[in-house]
């Protein structure tokens, strides 16, 4: 029904502005000259070069359709200035020679520290640990019995969560635990949980105790496909374990139903100090989607616990739009070290030519640089686009496979 009235709005606009276009003669000058000032505006004041060029062909082949487009993006500009309006600032207590130490131990992991620092105010831990599960079933036995372990908080955010036995199992222990007293509050996306439930399914919800909020809520018209969305996957138990990666809370993610062949998917436990940045980053969006200004403090509950772990963990988050996109300039700084080997999973492999000429460089230096994607796409058409640089990059010395068993995830 969304899809058919998201279809019916972009004829009925392509329609009027076709017409308009071709019975005045003075509309089709105007559109063409407010194409060619937001060309200009584009040229001199962005500096994604790829950015540049897209947006100008876009508006001075098709200006009406460029100008729809573009408006509808900028739009969305102010989102992302709500999100820092209602951001916290790191509060927690991590130890100032926390940061002494890493400098010491590697230059490299110091300079992102510094780097995510300065522009998001993310902190730097030690007395943490870390889990990798490699499949989704894994994770799902770890996670329920963490949850049942909860005594003061539980914190869930992410992209999609379906209804399923997944969600179910997830739900009694949610519903139990606030009839214990324990805070619990859920964030999902307004996109990805389209269809997944009915209308006011969520606000049902708070008859149990358990808060939630909807990030962007999805709406039937054109600009609402352009709305920043929420993507991440992050589950926060009493500051105490969190729990991120690749999986959304949904049946096939654990392999209980099979739509693109077995899904290989990858998750993260986190435990210790490092839990505090993930409790923040949690505050952070609930702000934003509730419009409160609520304080991590009062949640970044300290532990005696000491581990024996010797690595350092850095919590980040990134944000549509922002000036300095974190998460590439990380991956890509990371890449750049690399002295052996550069193993990367992803479901969708669509590189700029910053990240393909980075690639290409290592390989020719004679790194080991594997890539790995899904032989079973979810989207057929970014799937083609995936396999577009398969030729470049193999002839660079590039490995590249795809898992054959189904679907993989990061």
């Amino acid at each position: 029904m969304y899809i058919l009235f998201l279809a019916v709005q972009g004829i009925c606009l392509s329609v009027l502005i076709i017409s308009l276009s071709i019975y005045s003669d003075i509309f089709r000058r105007i559109l063409h000259f407010a194409a060619f000032l937001i060309s200009l505006r584009i040229i001199f004041r962005e500096s994604n070069p790829t950015f540049k060029i897209i947006w100008s062909f876009i508006l001075l082949i098709f200006p009406a359709l460029g100008l729809l487009l573009y408006a509808a993006a900028v739009s969305q500009k102010s989102a992302v200035r709500d999100y820092k309006k209602f951001s916290v600032k790191n509060i927690s207590k991590a130890n100032g020679k926390c940061a002494e130490k890493l400098e010491n131990q590697s230059k490299t992991a110091y300079f992102i520290y510094r780097y995510l620092n300065n522009i998001s105010n993310s902190d730097v831990y030690e007395n943490s640990d870390t889990e990798l599960f490699s499949c989704g079933e894994l994770f799902f036995m770890d996670y329920l019995k963490k949850l049942s372990e909860a005594e003061k908080f539980i914190f869930i955010e992410y992209f999609i969560i379906a209804k399923g036995e997944m969600w179910d199992r997830i739900l009694d222990i949610l519903i139990e635990k606030a009839k214990k007293g324990v805070e619990i509050r859920i964030i999902y996306d307004g996109l990805g949980t389209i269809n997944c439930f009915s209308d006011g399914y969520f606000r049902k919800l708070n008859q149990y105790g358990i808060k939630s909020a909807s990030f962007n809520k999805f709406s039937p018209f054109i600009a609402a496909l352009f709305r920043c969305r929420d993507h991440r996957k992050i589950t926060v138990i009493d500051n105490r374990t969190a729990y991120t990666g690749g999986l959304n809370l949904s049946d096939e993610y654990i392999n209980l139903t099979h739509p693109h062949g077995y899904w290989k998917d990858y998750a993260v436990k986190i435990s210790g100090d490092a839990v505090s940045g993930f409790t923040e980053l949690f505050i952070n969006s609930w702000n934003f989607c509730t419009a409160s200004h609520d304080s991590a403090e009062n949640f970044l509950i300290e532990y005696p616990e000491k581990y024996s772990s010797k690595g350092f963990a850095i919590p980040f988050g990134d944000i549509p739009y922002s000036k300095n996109p974190a998460g590439k300039l990380v991956y890509m700084d990371i890449i750049r070290s690399a002295e052996k080997y550069v193993y990367i999973v992803t479901p969708y492999l669509i590189l700029d030519d910053e990240m393909i000429s980075l690639l290409k460089f290592k390989a020719f230096c004679g790194i080991d640089v594997r890539i790995v994607t899904p032989h079973i796409p979810d989207k057929k058409y970014v799937h083609a686009v995936t396999r577009s640089d398969y030729k470049e990059l193999i002839e660079s010395g590039v490995r590249i496979s795809e898992y054959s068993k189904g679907y993989c995830i990061r």
